[in-house]
């Protein structure tokens, strides 16, 4: 707990008078003495001092320690709290996620690109502290699987439970799931509006091409992060398929276009992002939280409380030492 006078000055001078004060004591005082007048001294010598001698000193340390508690209370002692308002100026953002059935390519682990892409995306979310964040999911058609909010553990929940869906497989709407992230974004009041989109495709289903949606976007002032997961081009990848011969692995051809994906970011202000394997999907999802960080604000201020009467109770309690030893113990006779 913090502790600091409100008026310094007063002990300041306190610091710069002590040594005056002891100066003058061991000077003047000590050396003095009360003196009584006999024809001889040889039975007086006889007595063996008191013990008390010793702590002749005490009555000036007591006259001090009340000075310096008067001078202290003066100076307004005072002990306080520190406080911190944090004030954030957040991003918004949509994560867009494919889940068509190329997602379900083998070639990035652990079990295939959508599992490891939601491992991933969820490690991001719980990076924005400060941001609202929400989830749009497609394939052949776009939905809204979560709207933005501060509560990221919700999102997360509805993230881990993410799976394909049989009649969304066959195709990847690219421009439509741009579309669905701009209407949770455009009446937005956030400093900041991004969508993350994570595809492995080309877009060949949907009302609204993707260059369409992008400009659109631009229009709203929304950055476009674009992630091509997978080798772009047509490449074969592998995928498990279960039927009643049981489970065995069969290729598929991969086609990302990643023209598209480099254009729709371009256009928006954005960036595009290849990812081949996990690490590289973690290291883009790192960049983008570089890119776009949330302005945190804070103000700090404090709490006194003063406490000025313990040192005038410690005063008084010194000054009635003092009076009390001088008038008993160590009386003096004149």
């Amino acid at each position: 707990m913090p502790f600091a006078f409100k008026n310094p000055e007063f002990f300041i001078s306190l610091l710069l008078l002590l040594p005056l004060l002891v100066w003058y004591y061991l000077r003047y005082q000590v050396k003095r003495s009360a003196t009584v007048k006999f024809s001889s001294l040889s039975a007086i010598n006889k007595i063996p001092p008191s013990p008390l001698i010793r702590f002749r000193h005490l009555i000036f340390i007591l006259r001090l320690l009340a000075l310096v508690s008067i001078v202290s209370a003066l100076a307004r002692p005072q002990t306080g709290k520190k406080n911190t308002i944090v004030r954030s100026e957040g991003i918004d953002i949509m994560l867009s996620l494919d889940i068509s059935g190329s997602m379900r390519a083998e070639d990035i682990q652990p079990v295939h690109r959508l599992n490891a892409a939601k491992k991933i995306t969820a490690d991001f979310i719980k990076m924005r502290h400060s941001d609202r964040v929400g989830l749009v999911l497609f394939g052949s058609e776009a939905f809204l699987q979560c709207p933005m909010t501060l509560d990221h553990g919700v999102l997360i929940d509805f993230l881990s439970q993410v799976d394909f869906i049989e009649e969304l497989e066959n195709a990847t709407a690219i421009g439509m799931a741009v579309s669905h992230s701009i209407l949770a974004l455009k009446n937005s009041t956030a400093k900041s509006k991004i969508i993350v989109l994570l595809t492995d495709g080309d877009n060949n289903a949907g009302d609204i091409d993707p260059f369409t949606a992008s400009a659109l976007a631009a229009t709203f002032d929304i950055k476009i992060y674009t992630i091509g997961i997978g080798k772009p081009g047509v490449s074969q990848v592998f995928i498990t398929q279960r039927d009643m011969f049981g489970s065995r692995k069969v290729p598929m051809q991969n086609t990302m276009n990643e023209s598209t994906l480099i254009r729709m970011a371009e256009q928006t202000g954005g960036r595009y992002f290849n990812a081949q394997d996990a690490e590289a999907l973690s290291h883009t999802y790192k960049e983008i939280d570089r890119l776009e960080r949330s302005e945190i604000l804070s103000k700090q201020y404090m709490e006194y409380n003063e406490i000025f009467l313990y040192f005038i109770a410690a005063a008084a309690i010194f000054f009635f030492l003092e009076i009390l030893l001088n008038s008993t113990r160590f009386r003096k006779i004149p």
